[in-house]
């Protein structure tokens, strides 16, 4: 297995470091991640540390906040029917949990609506808008969906439903015909902050609410699930975000809410303990998302509104049973995804991969989307095959829009939807291979040779001197991490001491790098593979968190290892190959640079490989194994092991400046046979 390989952005060094430093009484350290990440004020930087309900904006800054409270209000005082519309993700059953509460708690007379992901689909629809206002409802507020409901929202008028529309997504030219509607991405909305999730929105409908209600003082009984809600949406936790965040994950911890602490007690959680947005990321929201992906998301307003202990442990076990069955489904057809794509040679030297098979879940393909894009750092659409009709999610890289790609394509699209990173579409199967063959000449434009390789960011280059116990440990501070705001990454440069994989498996690698007499430990989470592309003595730049490890009560500082890299290498180089060999194009480059080799290049190059694997050895770093002075040597010898390959001599893969290899025994073969020798011969 080749390593993964990131390209390294690393911030720029700052000069007014050392002056916000000393005006905030913060080190150096954070006071540089703060100033790289747009916290660059005192002001800002004192808010961002300590976080207070005094920083949440006044909700009537809201376009419509004014009319949607009178319009309650005056619904509560005539005793009318009000049901909230919420979407079946975490953020929308949030939403809808916090709404039915505290409007239950003015004495509203108040139901819910969550739609069918299988049957329904996502957002309001005309069959639910008539059967609601048929229940008896004169007042419809939706949470998290509901800014495209053009249509919909024309219907309820027509059948005298008044409809207040409470949303975080992008608003798309015409807006809804609504009795109000609450969403600060309105083009006419000044709201200080934009990025609220929906159910930080609705927060703020039930802030608007409690003032004229007297309720303030409830308002942080709502705080934990509106954390859970926006920290499950993968919204940025900076500005109203991180308040929420920041408060949300103190009150989950002792948290009144019956159906949460259930929650919470069946995903392992140890109350002991505190509490990370990761945690809440991974372990509590997927088993919130898993009622509305398997089943019946309004499982999970009835969690989180419930009364009676018992039944809310009955609840959330059912909902943890439900997750379990959603990761053995998800396994399945990523397997099935993982082995469409293995089988065919032509998903594999694809830019952008479409997979497709009849009767995956519809509930489970995005999320498969999400793993094929991190394990082949590719886009890619998964699509699910009924009656003829092929239907699916699609995810993307950074730098790809995704989007534009599909949009390319719309002529034989029956929908589609999204944004940059993510979409849903829907065609006739028939469609799929010219859907593909499309997708890819799309991206042979518009893809560079950097396109397809990971990012890593590096907050700060550090010196191992420069770091001790006290520093590390105050990088607590910039919790909670989140979308956004990540962890800080640090670089670190040394020469390699020991490098090793250890753990029962070898799936976990341990390397010791020094500098003028310091040392350093860094700790590589299936990252076991790297052991045999280094050796002792290498000049490396390792990246990752810092970290304390304590063992028998003595702490010592380490890295969370996320990359290493040979030291002073060309980056740009490694991936400009690793893109013309992708597209069969390198020899028509070296060709047109007047790059050339000679039929002793090649000797001298398969006797080196030859030594290499009688010695056992069929994986390497190209640094550490041939030498070259420049950009041409280093295409000279990529240009062998593509004749090599090409006549059969070898196979290899290469993820530069990692390369597999074997020799292919008793090929007898002539140079001149091959026609990529032909166009680089000397």
């Amino acid at each position: 297995m080749l390593p993964r390989k990131y390209i390294w952005n690393k911030n720029q060094k700052q000069v007014d470091i050392d002056r916000i430093a000393k005006a905030t009484g913060i080190n150096k350290i954070i006071s540089s991640i703060l100033y790289r990440r747009g916290i660059t004020s005192v002001e800002e930087i004192t808010k961002f540390l300590s976080p207070t309900k005094e920083q949440f904006y006044d909700p009537y800054l809201l376009m419509d906040m004014n009319v949607a409270v009178d319009r309650i209000v005056a619904s509560i005082s005539r005793n009318e029917r009000i049901t909230i519309y919420g979407d079946y993700d975490v953020d929308g059953i949030t939403s809808t949990s916090i709404l039915f509460m505290f409007l239950s708690k003015i004495n509203a007379y108040v139901d819910y609506y969550i739609p069918d992901r299988l049957t329904e689909g996502y957002g309001i629809n005309e069959a639910a808008l008539r059967s609601i206002r048929e229940s008896g409802t004169s007042l419809l507020i939706s949470v998290d969906t509901g800014i495209t409901a053009i249509t919909e929202c024309r219907i309820a008028k027509e059948i005298g439903l008044d409809v207040i529309i409470t949303d975080h997504h992008e608003c798309q030219g015409e807006l809804p015909d609504a009795f109000a509607i609450i969403n600060p991405k309105r083009p006419d909305c000044n709201y200080p902050y934009k990025m609220l999730a929906g159910v930080g929105v609705t927060f703020k409908l039930i802030s608007a609410l409690a003032k004229v209600c007297d309720k303030t003082e409830d308002l942080l009984d709502y705080i934990d699930l509106v954390a859970v809600g926006t920290i499950a949406d993968i919204v940025p936790l900076l500005d109203e975000n991180r308040v929420i965040a920041y408060l949300g994950l103190r009150k989950i911890m002792n948290t009144n809410n019956i159906g949460l602490r259930e929650l919470l007690k069946v995903s392992g959680y140890d109350f002991q303990k505190k509490i990370s947005a990761r945690y809440i990321g991974f372990m509590v929201g997927p088993r919130i998302n898993a009622g509305g992906r398997m089943g019946d998301a309004k499982r999970g307003v009835e969690l989180f509104t419930i009364k009676d202990t018992n039944d809310a442990f009955l609840l959330a076990s059912n909902m943890d049973d439900e997750n379990k069955t959603r990761q053995a489904r998800e396994q399945e057809i990523q397997q099935e995804a993982i082995d469409i794509i293995e089988n065919s040679e032509e998903l594999k030297l694809s830019k952008i991969m479409v997979v497709s098979s009849s009767n995956w879940h519809h509930g489970i393909i995005g999320i498969v989307s999400s793993r094929i894009k991190d394990m082949y750092y590719k886009p890619n659409i998964i699509l699910t095959i009924e009656d003829g009709i092929a239907s699916g999610s699609a995810r993307s890289v950074e730098n790809f829009n995704l989007f534009k790609a599909l949009e390319s394509c719309k002529d034989i699209l029956i929908r589609f939807g999204g944004h940059e990173a993510a979409a849903g579409l829907k065609l006739d199967a028939t469609n799929i291979p010219e859907l593909q063959r499309r997708l890819n000449e799309y991206a042979d434009a518009n893809m560079t040779a950097e396109t397809l390789v990971p990012k890593l960011t590096i907050d700060d280059e550090v010196e191992i001197s420069d770091l001790d116990i006290n520093i590390v440990e105050s990088l607590s501070q910039l919790e909670p991490y989140g979308q956004a705001m990540q962890e800080a990454n640090f670089a670190i440069s040394g020469n390699i001491e020991d490098i090793k994989a250890i753990g029962q498996d070898g799936n976990t690698l341990r390397i010791n790098i020094s500098k003028k007499g310091q040392k350093i430990t860094a700790i590589g989470f299936k990252m076991g593979f790297f052991e045999p592309f280094f050796k002792k003595g290498n000049l490396v730049d390792i990246a990752g968190n810092l970290s304390i490890n304590e063992y028998n009560g003595k702490k010592s500082i380490q890295l969370m290892l996320k990359d290493i890299k040979m030291k002073d290498v060309n980056e740009h180089d490694y991936n400009e190959l690793d893109f013309l060999i992708l597209n069969n194009k390198l020899m028509d480059y070296m060709q047109n640079c007047g790059i050339s080799i000679i039929k002793e290049d090649c000797i001298s190059c398969f006797k080196l490989l030859k030594g290499l694997e009688e010695r056992g050895i069929n994986t390497f770093s190209i640094n550490n194994v041939f030498t070259y002075n420049n950009k041409d040597d280093l295409f000279k010898i990529m240009a062998v092991f593509e004749i090599f390959s090409e006549l059969g001599i070898m196979n290899y893969v290469s993820s530069l400046p990692f390369v597999e290899f074997s020799i292919n025994q008793g090929v007898r073969v002539q140079l001149a046979d091959s026609k990529y020798f032909g166009k680089v011969l000397k």
